[in-house]
This record gives structure tokens, C-alpha cells and sequence, in this order.
């Protein structure tokens, strides 16, 4: 089939073989001119001038004496003005974002050369209606909603005065607006556009003798109409348009939304013959349902190599069409070696590579940094390991990196201080925040070069990603400061580095290649005005094609649709006649669309492919779903046999350690995890706590109960003992805040705020409650706090009689009057029921961990101590202490546990237990209890 561009370069060449040099040709866009000029020397067999191709935006900058600026510039002027006309305090940074919106609606006014006195007086109108109708109920309200659409519901607001002094000044603002960048010979592209529509037929110089042709164009703007009417006259200009009869000829198909009237306007050439019939040759397109970039990736990777025979090296043989432009690296790393040239022409995305990383961890370390109490900057614990752990960090601080990172782990800091960078010189650098937006520059620059110069990679894209982000910054440095005004003392640091970020957001960096060969890789809006054979469209959603996207706009829906202003109908079909246009002479067309239905995205294909298969009778769509034959291995049980080397771990273990409960009972939840933890020595990662978690709540409620009753160990309290402590509300807060320093804050900044004041508080009351039940169970004498208390049994340990001793400390031993306690405070949920002493042993049942721990601590007691009372195990559970029948006692068959009275039992079944550890033929095991391994710290090991 013979592609349009194609067709327009032969009929050019056959009309000015002699002249093409004096031709203007213009596009839509670059890439059309490049396949154009190709298509065109095709044609040539002997030297000539090529004709003068450009596109649009170059053919207005030819009328227009004006130069359009910076955007940011474009809005500190507009700001500016709109300070000056409504004695607004406003500042720039909340200024900026709606100064946007408001810039672009100016865009739009001029574009389409609105009479701005009509459209601006309407608004001020319609506004005024809006806020005028204090008098309505809600239901008037809602009913006049229904004709009109943008009635506010906040009518009573206080700020109504100020809303309508900015409506009422909106014209007054656009004229002085345009009026000072007039003077100053700038202009934003609209001004631009709307000074070359108004004065073009007035050009005194104007080469009539030039040529100019018009090609592939679509929607067209009013200024763009103007233009395009003087040529015609003056010019005789050519204008050639792209189309299919499908969509030409049927009734208000969106597609040819806007062809009827560009072809009754600016026709085309009677003897040209634009091949309006190709659609209909297309049979079938496939539609295929992959989930996920990586599987989308992948089936086009397969795709290629599946129709290698029709994929040939010829330009305009094969596209890949990405209509999400993030898929780019993604299919870059999965192209098939079948693929012997391939044309990128998106560009590397600056914000993949490590660079960019490095830049944004700079500027998050800036952004969330802040003054302390003390008047001292810290800086947030989450911003500064992640940008230790940039490659590029990582690399030039070296070891030193590790340990700091360590540091900050072991030391619990959350919020870091510059003196904690001091041992690094390179540190100090990076943490020696700008303090102005102007600054931001020597900042950034000095540490990008350092890694520039530094870097001694052979990755060339890193080096060019370092060189851009200096140019980049460069560039936004010199809009706002470098004229010599005052424009840059109005962007705060929070502003400069959003304004930053977006621009790297866009920033690429080209690929080196042969732009006419090969395979060609490229987004969506780059297809307009080409033709391929073979099409492959990837994300192929609805929300990606045409999108979704809503423009704010202070010009209501209602007078931008009356005064000709560009609305979401005709953006949708724009989208709708690219997309017909680029698949009408194709000759195998695949689509496939992301099927997940996670997040924000709904998983559904293109409204097109709906429009295709219920409109296009003579085509059949082959909807297809995506399958990968992922078939990973059975996870096997692990198992550690007690092999040699294994054997003397654990005798190093059982005979030179303290066995604990904790280790114990790890064991007979799961003998792998004990394996892993005490013989292996396989310790969890310690982790920065942000917030008091469980396990430091525990910490922290021990050591201010040991702080609180340290000054009566070995005294007998009573009742008045008792209210004495809970009276002092300093002395609980002063203990509570030391256990606070030493467990939690450590060797950091000690500043409780957001969630850990509640946990705070709830520790309190967990403290202050306990204090409470022991003052009605008082008199009570406190034996011994956080003390350690262990005995010993004799084993055969591999062949070799020895003591293995076990124990551990006990949160707190006191005596009442006919028994003595062994306490333990649990801050998780504690159940005090137990039906037999046998539960605490069986391991494939759900474990009651307390008792066992305090049964042990208890076995330890009566064999250390020369006790006559009864031994009882307690538990000061964190839920069940606030219970108004409160019982710390642990409860068996009924009545108390007392541990005398099961100690042969226990004892008995301990001394199996410690056996079976040490039995040469028991391997460790995982355990069956599958739950069991959601929050275990080696179940990424076990891959459970």
C-alpha cells in the first residue's frame, strides 16, 4: 500500500522537479519532515536543492518579530501584573500553580482569537450570578445546577468579595499582561500566534515567489485558519490532507470531526490522489489482555521474533507504538536479537538513571529537613538512607557509607543533626543545605561534578545523565536569576525545586542512530501524518488513549464551548483521527493493553477497539489473552540435617550459653527459624523504629517499672506506697521519659510527636493501671526486679555429660502474703487459660509463649532460691490489665497454677525438649503452621 507521504513527495516532485528549492513544505511535526525528505530523495537520480521542511511553530516564528520566553519567566511577569492590579498579598509559590492555568487559558483566548472583552465580561457575569444567589435553598440551588454547571456551593464564604475582584479584573490583567511583554519583545506562543494572525494580511515583505505546502495538518486553530487563508491567496498555497472514506464518509464519525471543514476550506490539489480507500483491505486486529509493563514488554519481544519474516529493516516497515511512554525502558530490555536495527525516538528518560536518583534524594534530604527545639537542622532518618543507598553514593563514600548507615540503625535516629556527618568530609558537603533558591545552583552543581569528575564508569548514559542535570539546572538557574532583576528573590526554595523536578521530568537524552533504518520504537503523537506495514500498539487502555485527562481552566465548559475554545470533545477526537489515520494502511495490526486492575488503573482497553468491533463491519477483531508459561518449582521443605559441622554449632550453643525462654519457645514454633537464629547466628535486620512499635513499647514499660519500683526492692509496699507513685506525676513522666531516652531515643534526639504521643500516653496508662492492681493486692514485697535467675540439667550432649543451663531475667519477683510471684509484663495478648501443662510443649499447637516463659523463670526460682510459698507465674498482659476481672495468675483445670505442684511434669518434659535438641537424628525442621510464617524474619529464606 502506498503511504501517504509517499504519495505527497512524488506528486511535489513531479510538479517542481525544477524548483523544489523555493517549496516551504510544513508539517505537524519533525519526523514527518524526516520521512518525507527520505520518501523524496528516493525519487531523485540526480543532485537538486531540497525543498526549505518545517514545521508550524517555525513557519508563525517567521511572521512574528517576537520571541517566545522561558515559561517561568512568562509566569513571574504575570504574577507581577496580577499583584499590581488586585493588591493581592498572595505569594509566588501559591500564585504559581493557578498563574499556570490562567496562562494557558490565555493560550487557548489567543489562539482561537477570542474577542477577549466578550469572553472576559461573560465570565465576570456568569461569576457574579454565582455568587449573587445567597437567596436559594439548596434544592434551587441544585435544580439551576442542572442549566448551570459551575453555581458554587459555598456561596456564604467570606472570601466571595475577593473571588469577584479577580474575575471582575481577569481582562485588565491580560492586557497589561501582554502589553509589558510586548514592550520587552516577548510573548508566550499564543500572543505569538494571535500578533502573526491580526497583522499578516498587512506584511509589507512577503516572498510571493515561494511555494508553500501544507501537509498533513488536523485540528486546526483560528490563528492557524488565518494563516493558512493568506497563504492560499497570496501564496497559492497547497495543502494536503490525510483520510480514509471509512470514517470521511460516515456520519458524525468523531475522526472527521474536523476534516469536512479543512477540505471545503483549503482543498487539495484536483490531481492528486490521496488513496482514500485502504481501510477496508484491513481484515483482522488482534487485541491481546497482558497484565503488567514487564509482560506487555515481553509479547512484544515475542511478537517480533514470531513474525520476523514480514519484519523487514525498511523505515517504514514496522512500529512499535508505546501510548504510555514509560514502557520505553522496559521494551528496550527486551528486544529479540532477531531485531538487527532498531530507532528510538523518545529519548533515554533522564529520571530512570541512578543520577536523577542521586538529584532527587538531594533535594528530598533539603525539602523534609528542619529546625528542632534546640534551634538545630535535623534531617529525616528516611531521607538520608535512601540516599546512602544510591549506586553513586555508595560508590564514592564507600565503607564509610555502611557504617554510617549502620550507625543510624543501631542508634535508633529518626531525625539526624550535621554534626553526625562530621567523620566524612564529602558528607559534610552534601549536608550543608542552600539556604535560598538562588543558592540551589553552587549546591547541586558542586556535587554533580564531584561525581562527574569522579566516576570512572564506561556507562555513558550515566555521564550524559550527570551533564544534563547540570545543564538542566544551569537553564532554570539563568530564567530566574540571571537578568538582573529581582524576579529570583520571589522563588523560594520549596518552589525552585518543584519547577526543577518537573523540568527533569521531560528531559531525555537522545539516542545515537540511523533514524531512517530499522525497527521503529516511538510514543504515539510522533505516528501523525506516517504509515507503516506492521503496527504493534502497546498500553493500548483507555486511559492512555485518548486519556482522560481534565484541564482546569478558569473559562467555564459552557463559554469555552460558546466562544469556540477547545473542549474534551474535540481533544477525543484528535486522538480518534491519529489513531484511524495511523492503522487505515496497515497491513497487521496488533494492540495490546494492560490487564491489571490494581491501583488507579482500570485494566480496560481503548474505547477504539470497542468503536472497531461493534462499528467496523468488515473487520473482525481476534481479542486475545496474553499467557506466560511461568512455572516455578515446587517450594521444597527445608530441612537441616545435624551433620558434623551443624553438631558443633549447636554443642558451642547448648554448653558456653544461657538458654532462653524466647529461644525455646522459637523452637518449638519452628526449629528451622531457632536454627537459623542461635546456631547460625542469622540475626533480623535492625531497623530504624519511626514509631514506638510492640516491641519498644515493652522496652520502654519494663524499664519505667523497674525506674518506679527500684527504690523498694526488698521492702514491703503497702497501700500508701503505692498512691505515693501514682500521685507523683512527675516522678511517672520523668521515668517514663528516661525508659523513653534509653530504649527507644538512645543516642538520639529525644521529641515525641505525631503517633508516639498517643503510644506514649498509652504506655502511661499501661503503667499507671498496673500500679493500681498491685495497690489492692498490697501488702506486697518486691524480691528482685529485671534480675536474672537460671538453673541447669545434665545431658548427653553428643556423647559428652554436661550442664546445660537455661534461664533468663525476670521482669519482676515480689511475695504477697501466701505466695510468691514470678511477673512478667506482655504487651501483646496474653491468655491465661490452660487446659493441660502438655499445650506448653506441643509445637503444632497455638502456643501459650507467657506460660512457658514464666514457668521456666519459675523452675529457675525454686532451684536458685530457698522458697517455702507457693511459686505462681503471672502475666501483666497490656489488654487484659484495663479488664475489670483482671487475674495475672495463670489458670489450669480451674484453679491457680502453681508451679510446685507440676514441677515433676514440667521439669520431665523440659528435659525431652533439651534432648531433642541435642538428638543427633532430629533435624531442624519447618513448621507446619503455615501462619506462622507471615511475619517471620526468614520466611524470604524459606520462601514461605
Amino acid at each position: 500500500m502506498s503511504k501517504f507521504l509517499k504519495n505527497v513527495a512524488e506528486y511535489l516532485f513531479s510538479q517542481h522537479a525544477n524548483g523544489m528549492e523555493h517549496l516551504n513544505v510544513v508539517f505537524p511535526n519533525r519526523r514527518a519532515g524526516l520521512f518525507f525528505q527520505k520518501y523524496l530523495s528516493q525519487l531523485i537520480q540526480q543532485p537538486l536543492f531540497s525543498p526549505n521542511v518545517l514545521t508550524i511553530s517555525d513557519l508563525v516564528g517567521q511572521f512574528s518579530s517576537l520571541k517566545v520566553v522561558d515559561h517561568n519567566v512568562l509566569i513571574v511577569e504575570l504574577y507581577q501584573v496580577f499583584v499590581e492590579l488586585t493588591q493581592s498579598g498572595e505569594s509566588l509559590d501559591d500564585f504559581y500553580y493557578w498563574g499556570e492555568m490562567l496562562l494557558s487559558d490565555f493560550e487557548d483566548v489567543d489562539k482561537y482569537l477570542v474577542d477577549t472583552k466578550q469572553l472576559f465580561s461573560n465570565i465576570q457575569s456568569l461569576k457574579e450570578i454565582d455568587y449573587g444567589l445567597d437567596f436559594l435553598d439548596e434544592e434551587q440551588i441544585q435544580y439551576l445546577s442542572t442549566f448551570w454547571s459551575n453555581i458554587l456551593q459555598a456561596r456564604q464564604s467570606g472570601f466571595k468579595d475577593e473571588f469577584l475582584n479577580i474575575w471582575r479584573k481577569l481582562l485588565l490583567i491580560y492586557k497589561k499582561f501582554n502589553l509589558q511583554l510586548e514592550q520587552k519583545g516577548w510573548a508566550y506562543e499564543g500572543m505569538m500566534y494571535r500578533k502573526m494572525a491580526e497583522h499578516i494580511s498587512s506584511l509589507d515583505e512577503f516572498d510571493q515567489e515561494a511555494g508553500y505546502v501544507l501537509v498533513g495538518f488536523n485540528a486546526l486553530n483560528k490563528c492557524e485558519e488565518n494563516l493558512f487563508s493568506f497563504l492560499q491567496t497570496k501564496a497559492n498555497a497547497s495543502f494536503f490532507w490525510d483520510y480514509d472514506d471509512y470514517y470521511k464518509e460516515a456520519q458524525q464519525h468523531e475522526a472527521a470531526l474536523f476534516l469536512h471543514k479543512n477540505m471545503l476550506k483549503f482543498p487539495m490539489p484536483d490531481d492528486f490522489d490521496v488513496s482514500s480507500q485502504n481501510f477496508s483491505q484491513l481484515k483482522e486486529i488482534e487485541v491481546v489482555a497482558v497484565p503488567g509493563f514487564a509482560g506487555q514488554a515481553n509479547f512484544a519481544a515475542s511478537w517480533l521474533d514470531l513474525n520476523k519474516e514480514q519484519v523487514t529493516n525498511q523505515f517504514d516497515n514496522t512500529a512499535l507504538v508505546l501510548c504510555d511512554e514509560t514502557l520505553l525502558i522496559p521494551m528496550l530490555n527486551s528486544i529479540p536479537d532477531s531485531v538487527s536495527d532498531l530507532n528510538i525516538t523518545m529519548g533515554f528518560p533522564v529520571k530512570s538513571s541512578p543520577a536523577y536518583a542521586l538529584l532527587k534524594g538531594l533535594i528530598d534530604v533539603d525539602r523534609n529537613s528542619r529546625f528542632n527545639k534546640n534551634g538545630e537542622l535535623v534531617f529525616y532518618f528516611r531521607n538520608v538512607l535512601a540516599l546512602m543507598s544510591n549506586p553513586l553514593m555508595k560508590e564514592f563514600i564507600g565503607h564509610a557509607g555502611d557504617q554510617f548507615v549502620e550507625q543510624i540503625r543501631t542508634e535508633n535516629k529518626i531525625y539526624l543533626t550535621g554534626t553526625d556527618f562530621e567523620q566524612v568530609d564529602f558528607l559534610n558537603i552534601v549536608f550543608a543545605l542552600p539556604t535560598t533558591a538562588q543558592q540551589c545552583k553552587e549546591y547541586l552543581h558542586t556535587i554533580l561534578k564531584t561525581f562527574f569528575a569522579t566516576n570512572t564508569t564506561t556507562d555513558h548514559i550515566l555521564k550524559e545523565s550527570l551533564y544534563q542535570l547540570y545543564l538542566s539546572i544551569n537553564r532554570l538557574h539563568d530564567s530566574l536569576f540571571a537578568d538582573g532583576t529581582n524576579i529570583g528573590k520571589l522563588f523560594s526554595k520549596k518552589l525552585y525545586y518543584q519547577l526543577l523536578l518537573r523540568q527533569l521530568d521531560r528531559l531525555t537524552i537522545p539516542f545515537e542512530g540511523e533514524p531512517l533504518l530499522g525497527v521503529q520504537l516511538m510514543g504515539f503523537l510522533e505516528t501523525r501524518c506516517l504509515d507503516f506495514d506492521n503496527l504493534i500498539l502497546l498500553s493500548f487502555n483507555d486511559d492512555k488513549l485518548p486519556g482522560n485527562s481534565h484541564r482546569h481552566s478558569f473559562v467555564p465548559y459552557s463559554l469555552r464551548k460558546g466562544f469556540g475554545l477547545p473542549v474534551i470533545e474535540q481533544r477525543n477526537a484528535m486522538y480518534a483521527y491519529y489513531f484511524y489515520r495511523l492503522i487505515q494502511r496497515a497491513k497487521k495490526v496488533t494492540m495490546v493493553y494492560d490487564s491489571r486492575t490494581d491501583g488507579l488503573s482500570g485494566g480496560e482497553v481503548s474505547r477504539f477497539a470497542t468503536q472497531l468491533k461493534f462499528e467496523a463491519k468488515h473487520l473482525v477483531l481476534n481479542e486475545k489473552q496474553g499467557i506466560f508459561n511461568f512455572e516455578p518449582g515446587a517450594v521444597q521443605n527445608i530441612l537441616v540435617e545435624k551433620t558434623e559441622p551443624v553438631v558443633l554449632k549447636i554443642k558451642n550453643f547448648v554448653l558456653n550459653k544461657r538458654i532462653s525462654p524466647s529461644a525455646l519457645n522459637r523452637y518449638l514454633e519452628c526449629k528451622l527459624s531457632f536454627f537459623f537464629k542461635y546456631i547460625e547466628g542469622i540475626n533480623e535486620t535492625d531497623e530504624v523504629r519511626e514509631d514506638i512499635d510492640h516491641l519498644i513499647f515493652g522496652r520502654v514499660a519494663h524499664k519505667a517499672l523497674e525506674l518506679l519500683l527500684l527504690p523498694f526492692v526488698g521492702k514491703e509496699m503497702d497501700a500508701a506506697d503505692f498512691n505515693s507513685i501514682l500521685k507523683d506525676k512527675k516522678k511517672l513522666s520523668l521515668a517514663l521519659n528516661h525508659a523513653l531516652q534509653t530504649e527507644y531515643f538512645k543516642k538520639g534526639n529525644f521529641e515525641l510527636n505525631g503517633r508516639n504521643l498517643l503510644v506514649y500516653d498509652i504506655i502511661l496508662k499501661y503503667i499507671v493501671r498496673i500500679l493500681k492492681y498491685d495497690k489492692t493486692i498490697a501488702p506486697l514485697k518486691i524480691l528482685s526486679l529485671e534480675k536474672t535467675y537460671e538453673h541447669s540439667i545434665n545431658l548427653d550432649v553428643f556423647g559428652e555429660r554436661a550442664n546445660v543451663r537455661y534461664g533468663g531475667v525476670v521482669d519482676r519477683l515480689d511475695q504477697t502474703a501466701n505466695k510468691i510471684r514470678v511477673v512478667d509484663y506482655k504487651t501483646g495478648a496474653s491468655e491465661n487459660q490452660l487446659s493441660s501443662l502438655d499445650k506448653l510443649f506441643e509445637s503444632e499447637k497455638q502456643q501459650n509463649k507467657a506460660a512457658f516463659q514464666t514457668m521456666l523463670y519459675a523452675n529457675c526460682v525454686v532451684n536458685q532460691l530457698d522458697v517455702t510459698l507457693p511459686v505462681v507465674p503471672s502475666v501483666y498482659g497490656a489488654r487484659s490489665v484495663f479488664m475489670e476481672d483482671f487475674n495475672p495468675s495463670f489458670q489450669l483445670s480451674g484453679g491457680q497454677l502453681i508451679y510446685q505442684a507440676n514441677a515433676v511434669e514440667f521439669e520431665s518434659r523440659l528435659q525431652l525438649l533439651l534432648e531433642e535438641l541435642v538428638d543427633v537424628d532430629v533435624p531442624f525442621t519447618q513448621t507446619a503452621k503455615v501462619a506462622t510464617c507471615k511475619f517471620c524474619d526468614y520466611k524470604g529464606i524459606c520462601k514461605r
